[in-house]
């Protein structure tokens, strides 16, 4: 059979060279169209992604990002993963460094980024995946973008950190500054109270750190005499470079008048009338309205319209203490005719109460 002149495509040529001679060497130039009828796949590839693809990291923290790849174009294998960074000497660490994918799937892993302790500003790293498939290599990557901010910061303190002090009165606070890592500046100082009428009055603001030094200020908290007693907290707030810091101080506000009284001797100046000596060690006036006396049974003689003494700080007063027939005013309870006089050698409980309800309880033997 001769062979004919018309040119036929090659494939075509090959297949009619095989029906005469039986066999025949196929160049390179042919394997392209005989791929598919071979029964060989295309390799496909990979795609890589990194989440979250920009992190900020504090000088010598660290940060995760989540490194998933997945299967395009029936790829299946193993991934092979690594980083290189563009300027700094960041630490990566991958959870696992090979991922292994199936076909139209994918995995994932972390990777851990530290930054360096002497570096700040903007970072890239690449992250990379790699994978060897029928001889050839192929990759996919992804871009990270890192900040790295400054580890310096400042720290507040008070002294005292808490106050206790009369309504009316001005108490003095000590707040203390200080460099942490270098910090250097300008601090910005407030102060927040809670309504009560306190004022704040601050000394030096805003104040300039310099690296590794301290500066103090002081702090003036002033009540008025019509400030509610209680306990509230004065937050002061410290602001520079984008760091915030706030403490707290304790400020209890107590009465100015503190009653106090001492029993400093005793007498019986009739059966019905007992002599109390009161001593006020307070600082300001005392002024005594009610009295109550207790015998050993539970009996009870009480005034509560008892003109009684005003003592002023730091002197003794006499207070009579009147039952029985003495005192028409007293109420009585207790058995019938049971506690009609004071007995010596026997033992009461004497409360007196103050104009301001303040209590004292004195036990005596006449």
């Amino acid at each position: 059979m001769g062979l004919s002149k018309k040119l036929l495509p090659l494939r075509t040529m090959v297949v009619i060279l095989t029906a005469a001679i039986g066999t025949v060497t196929v160049s390179a130039s042919v394997l392209p169209f005989l791929t598919g009828a071979l029964g060989q796949k295309p390799t496909g590839n990979f795609l890589l992604t990194v989440n979250p693809s920009s992190l900020t990291i504090m000088q010598g923290g660290s940060a995760l990002s989540t490194i998933t790849v997945v299967s395009v174009g029936g790829f299946k294998g193993t991934v092979a993963l690594y980083t290189d960074s563009v300027g700094g000497s960041f630490r990566a660490l991958f959870a696992n460094r090979t991922l292994t994918l199936k076909v139209n799937g994918n995995s994932t892993t972390t990777l851990t980024l530290t930054a360096p302790i002497n570096v700040t500003g903007d970072y890239r790293i690449i992250v990379t995946g790699t994978a060897s498939v029928q001889k050839k290599t192929i990759s996919s990557s992804a871009l990270m973008s890192i900040m790295v901010s400054s580890n310096s910061d400042f720290a507040l303190w008070a002294s005292p950190s808490r106050v206790t002090q009369n309504a009316g009165s001005s108490a003095t606070v000590v707040i203390d500054v200080d460099s942490l890592n270098g910090f250097s500046g300008n601090v910005s100082l407030a102060a927040m109270t809670p309504f009560g009428f306190i004022a704040i009055m601050g000394g030096q603001n805003p104040i300039t750190l310099a690296a590794g030094g301290t500066v103090s200020t002081t702090l003036q908290i002033s009540t008025m005499t019509n400030t509610t007693l209680g306990t509230y907290n004065i937050t002061v707030i410290g602001t520079g470079k984008q760091r915030v810091h706030t403490i707290a101080i304790p400020t209890t506000v107590t009465d100015p008048i503190v009653e106090s009284l001492v029993l400093t001797g005793l007498s019986l100046s009739t059966p019905t009338n007992l002599v109390l000596l009161l001593q006020n060690t307070g600082v300001g006036q005392v002024t005594l309205q009610t009295y109550s006396v207790t015998d050993k049974f539970g009996d009870i003689w009480s005034l509560h319209s008892w003109a009684g003494p005003s003592i002023a700080p730091n002197t003794v007063a006499v207070a009579d203490i009147l039952i029985g027939s003495s005192c028409s005013a007293c109420t009585y309870t207790g058995i019938l005719f049971g506690f009609q006089q004071f007995s010596l050698g026997q033992t009461y409980s004497v409360t007196v109460t103050t104009a301001a309800g303040n209590r004292f309880d004195f036990t005596v033997t006449p």
